[in-house]
């Protein structure tokens, strides 16, 4: 079994050009919004849904990237920054049957 992670139910995802900004909607008084940029984008837009961190380690990797090992590194850090901030949940890999079962999305999407 290998961990999945994605944006925790509740989150709210604001799109703007160049940028990302997440609002947790968790039930906090006064959230403080965070707003990512440059490679956090995409790793936001992967976290949507259910994705592990081999998945998003691959989607950086290329001839021009930095090696995979710094990449992994990287992506983790900033996974788990978001995770500890209560923006990213986490779950181990289901059974095909679970996955079907699972219905939590985050709470929408803003274009601003």
């Amino acid at each position: 079994m290998s961990t999945q992670y994605r944006l925790s139910p509740g989150t709210a995802f604001v799109r703007r050009p160049h940028e990302v900004g997440l609002l947790p909607l968790d039930g906090r008084l006064d959230p403080d919004p965070v707003v990512i940029r440059e490679s956090g984008v995409e790793i936001c837009e992967a976290l949507r849904s259910w994705v592990s961190l081999d998945d998003l380690v691959a989607r950086f990797n290329s001839e021009q990237a930095p090696p995979p090992d710094e990449i992994a590194a990287g992506v983790r850090e900033f996974v788990t920054s978001l995770r500890e901030l209560g923006i990213v949940s986490t779950r181990d890999e289901p059974d095909a049957a679970e996955s079907t079962a699972r219905t939590d999305e985050p709470a929408g999407e803003v274009e601003a």
